[in-house]
């Protein structure tokens, strides 16, 4: 039975008496609590905890998709609509059993969004939400680990095949690393071996007849790729909050003997599509090595064309955060134009708490008093007190001729959180 309407008809909201969530403190946020049980049936507590206490948990990434909460779980004992995607990656990982490297307490405590957070039409609610969308940032950069939910695969084999390539793939560039740095005493001066040029050393031992890397229809390498480009196709990597939750700076350390990498990146983000799970190493390698591939001429690579860009897409923006490049509050509205969400809001919530604080203090988070319009409006008057900046992230303005210069107006076309031309491109 669909869970998306209470008895009396009316629309699921968590907000109401009947689910009944208790207020936060500032500075605490909601963590799900596993409650392991006989039947193996999804079923949480929510506990409060202060962010300021550093329990380990992990976050969860995912993609919201309709509005249709057609599958339950149990949260305090009561039922607790969800959508079929976010009950997917909750199934997938109620059944993931950490290994030894890992806290137990990792995969213990959760935090979802859309669970952890009210996402009732309250005042209450709203209020709430306005407040635990500014420690988003937080949450996810505290997190042990962010786990990307990319759904269940539409093949498995396929799915199963992508992720031993891109280990191999990346494997093989582990070797290149290894063999190109070879032991030097500390005294013995030489210039510092750089990634890129591992990458480019790799690329380079790479030919059009390796089948290891390209073969072709209906072989098991062509089939890797498919499961591949599924993954680059996926839409969460489109989607508007994803780039705040999976770009997290991660810890880069890295030991050397003398110039030797003697131990490979941890990445703290991972990428879970049906039972297989891989990293932005795993993933970045992958993507370099289509791209060679994409310029070789003797070989047909059409079927891959444009499937890396939205992953390209985000991980630059990685990259700009991990490199602490800054970035003022107009350009980040000009990187998420093109992305999607389900509120409008959110296309500058979003990139509101990942700009400089002076952005921050000239507008806050409101869900409960701000519309839309009233939204879009306070951006443009933030970009007018900024030098040399147009406001072409709205859209289009249109002078009205017959009207005396003083009385010149600007217009506004449709919101759309999906920057259509006949709406707000923001």
């Amino acid at each position: 039975m669909c869970a998306s309407k209470y008895e009396d008809g009316q629309p699921y909201d968590p907000g109401r008496p009947s689910f009944g969530y208790k207020p936060l403190k500032p500075g605490q946020i909601r963590l799900l609590r596993l409650l392991r049980s006989k039947t193996n049936d999804l079923s949480y507590e929510l506990i409060h905890d202060n962010l300021d206490s550093k329990k380990s948990y992990s976050a969860l990434s995912y993609r919201w998709g309709k509005a249709e909460n057609t599958h339950n779980i149990k949260v305090d004992g009561r039922i607790f609509p969800i959508s079929k995607n976010l009950h997917n990656g909750l199934e997938q990982l109620h059944g993931h059993k950490p290994n030894k490297k890992d806290s137990d307490s990792v995969y213990e405590f959760l935090w979802v969004d859309a669970i952890c957070i009210n996402q009732g039409t309250s005042p209450a609610a709203c209020k709430e939400r306005s407040i635990q969308i500014t420690l988003m940032k937080r949450i996810y950069e505290q997190a042990k680990t962010v786990l990307v939910w990319l759904g269940n695969p539409v093949n498995e084999t396929n799915n199963r095949l992508a992720f031993q390539k891109m280990n191999d793939i990346y494997a093989r560039f582990r070797q290149t690393q290894k063999k190109n740095r070879t032991y030097r005493p500390w005294w013995w001066p030489h210039a510092p071996e750089r990634t890129e040029d591992d990458v480019f050393k790799t690329m380079a031992s790479i030919s059009a007849d390796d089948r290891s890397l390209f073969d072709v229809e209906g072989s098991e390498t062509h089939k890797a790729w498919l499961g591949i480009l599924s993954l680059w196709r996926n839409p969460w990597w489109t989607r508007t909050w994803v780039y705040q939750e999976a770009t997290i700076p991660e810890d880069y350390t890295m030991f050397y003997i003398a110039g030797v990498t003697v131990r490979p990146i941890k990445c703290k983000v991972k990428f879970l599509c049906g039972n297989e799970m891989g990293s932005w190493s795993t993933l970045a390698r992958a993507m370099t090595v289509a791209d060679h591939l994409q310029a070789m001429p003797s070989i047909d690579t059409s079927f891959m064309r444009g499937a890396q860009e939205p992953f390209r897409r985000l991980l630059a923006f990685r990259r700009k955060r991990i490199q602490n490049i800054p970035q003022s509050l107009l350009d980040l509205l000009q990187f998420f134009r093109r992305t999607e969400c389900q509120d409008p809001r959110d296309k500058v919530y979003s990139p509101l708490c990942l700009a400089p604080s002076e952005s921050q203090a000239f507008m806050a988070p409101d869900y409960l008093g701000k519309s839309t319009l009233d939204v879009y409006l306070e951006v443009a008057k933030f970009s007018l007190t900024q030098p040399d900046r147009q406001l072409d992230f709205l859209g289009f303005a249109v002078w009205l001729p017959e009207v005396p210069r003083h009385h010149h107006q600007t217009y506004l076309p449709p919101l759309s959180p999906h920057g259509s031309r006949t709406g707000s491109s923001l």
